[in-house]
């Protein structure tokens, strides 16, 4: 049996108790499937989130799992600039984000402009590997994670703001403030060096200027109202410079023959502006979709007996459609779930019913 849960954004759709043969299935023509929705997985004994997606997928639209509303990534916005930094002579590191898609890029070092193309992209990890123009001078060494710990001192270099500050390089610090990131994301770390637009890709650094990770995002304060009621103060993330060593170190030279950056004169010259175009689609709007149930095994399948779902708009906090069943059905959990799901997205989009897919 899954408790009930009430957290942020859901989705759901009413049911009645016959037999049905099938799922009613609704146009998709007015959708705009640039939206992303975050689907709760937490306290799902028996899979329903399946069923969910499944849904989704119908109609085009977009999914992905979170454990709960806390696990919400924060907003990444679309960057004319974002930063980078050399871990080898011609090997450069970002946030894939930064790139918004684009397989030419174009970056300046010391003022000067060069192309890159990337060899490397995990848009689920948000880090990319370009290959550069080469550069004579030392570059950044990555570290492990077991190299630094809560409350090391850090400092991050980037170019943000550009259209505001100017083109110069920036350096913040602060210290790491966990060694986990939003819902105890094990990939990153929380830190207190500001990180603002045009940072993101930029490398955090330990006091010897060894890089700990890479700039990544902010906690918005949108979100932190909507999960809190309350403004965040200063909440921002990297990503764990042992998982780029993880995907970057077939492009890294040998500790034998590698020259590391070891003066914050030699670490501004090895961190770069990068300039892309700005065209990447990100999600015009973000929604959280929760559910709860009572399930129970009829001899032949899982079915329900109750089922409530929910949506609401991540940046505002507010609950914009619901669904929910209860009573007794021959139909399967998965049955069940799916219908009301296709109930939700007809409030979501106000589709008519009679508007099926052949």
């Amino acid at each position: 049996m899954r408790k009930a849960c009430s957290l942020l954004i859901g989705v759901a759709i009413l049911l009645t108790g016959c037999v049905s043969t099938g799922v009613q299935v609704y146009t998709s023509a007015e959708m705009n499937h640039e939206e992303l929705f975050y689907v709760a997985r937490y306290n799902d004994d028996i899979g329903v989130y399946e069923s969910i997606k499944e849904s989704f997928i119908d109609f085009g639209l977009n999914i992905e799992s979170v454990y709960n509303a806390m696990s919400i990534p924060p907003s990444k916005t679309p960057e004319v600039t974002g930063s980078g930094f050399y871990v080898a002579q011609d090997i450069i590191v970002t946030n894939d984000h930064v790139l918004n898609g684009e397989s030419e890029i174009t970056y300046y070092k010391n003022g000067i402009m060069h192309s890159a193309t990337p060899v490397f992209v995990s848009e689920q990890n948000d880090i990319a590997i370009l290959k550069g123009d080469p550069m004579e001078e030392p570059y950044f060494k990555l570290l492990s994670s077991a190299d630094y710990a809560v409350a090391t001192p850090i400092f991050v270099l980037g170019y943000p703001l550009t259209d505001i500050l100017g083109n110069e390089i920036r350096v913040t610090n602060g210290i790491i403030n966990s060694m986990t990131g939003l819902g105890g994301d094990t990939n990153t770390i929380q830190i207190s060096a500001s990180v603002q637009p045009g940072n993101s890709g930029g490398p955090v650094v330990n006091g010897n200027y060894e890089v700990v990770g890479v700039a990544s995002s902010k906690l918005s304060d949108a979100y932190a109202i909507a999960a809190t009621n309350s403004i965040a103060q200063n909440i921002n993330f990297a990503i764990k410079s042992n998982l780029v060593f993880f995907f970057a170190s077939q492009y890294l030279p040998s500790d034998g023959g590698a020259d590391y950056v070891d003066s914050l004169e030699e670490a501004i010259n090895a961190t770069v502006k990068i300039e892309t175009g700005g065209t990447k689609l990100i999600p015009a709007k973000q929604y959280y979709i929760d559910f709860s149930y009572n399930a129970m095994w009829d001899v032949f399948h899982w079915t329900l007996s109750r089922m409530n779902m929910t949506c609401t708009d991540v940046d505002t906090g507010k609950v914009i459609a619901e669904a929910h069943f209860s009573g007794s059905s021959f139909n399967s959990a998965a049955t069940i779930a799916k219908n009301l799901t296709y109930e939700l997205i007809e409030k979501l989009y106000g589709l008519p019913e009679e508007q099926v897919i052949e």
